[in-house]
């Protein structure tokens, strides 16, 4: 996982076909889908003509419920969601923001990101959370997250627009109750899809 304290320095910025506009890394977030930029963390400069890119989405979703009959919700909050390009060893930045999403209430699946990437093969996606919540008749309540820094390995390959699903498993992954407190442990897998 590229470290988060490095991100802003060592950002790469590729400018998309028309009109050519040079991003900043003052606002990563908004330029990633505004402006269409694809950003790589590596100390280097470079650019590429975005017709020649797929666009990629990050979708999170739950693969099974929590064991618990009073959790009505959980609120999941993550940051930083890159993933590891093979070719020249090199993290892309795919949302350098903080994205909420709900994984038990409808609708459950919920994209936090969409940029253009090189068409390529990655191999590992790194994302941090930074907040967990869980809603039951008597509100809200952080969970304790016990694993902060994630990373999941796997072979994508990265051939049209696609959307990198992450499923997270709350049934094994979420552990106590509303008077104990929560715990949450992120069991996630990912995978890629053919973006619809």
């Amino acid at each position: 996982r590229p470290p988060r304290s490095t991100l802003f320095p060592y950002t790469t910025l590729f400018r998309s076909n028309a009109p050519k506009p040079m991003c900043t890394v003052l606002l990563l977030g908004a330029l990633t889908a505004a402006a269409g930029c694809d950003l790589a963390v590596y100390p280097t400069t470079s650019e590429y003509d975005a017709q020649e890119a797929a666009r990629a989405s990050v979708d999170l979703d739950a693969a099974s419920m929590p064991n618990a009959a009073e959790v009505l919700d959980v609120e999941l909050t993550l940051d930083t969601v890159a993933i590891h390009r093979q070719y020249e060893d090199r993290w892309v930045l795919l949302s350098g923001e903080e994205s909420t999403t709900t994984l038990v209430a409808e609708p459950r699946s919920e994209g936090i990101s969409d940029v253009p990437m090189r068409m390529q093969a990655y191999d590992q996606l790194s994302f941090g959370i930074t907040r967990v919540r869980v809603a039951t008749d008597d509100g809200w309540q952080d969970a304790e997250i016990l694993v902060e820094e994630v990373s999941v390995d796997g072979d994508f390959v990265v051939d049209t627009d696609v959307t990198i699903a992450l499923t997270f498993d709350l049934q094994a992954g979420l552990r106590g109750t509303a008077q104990t407190g929560y715990t949450f442990e992120p069991l996630v897998a990912a995978t890629l899809q053919a973006a619809r």
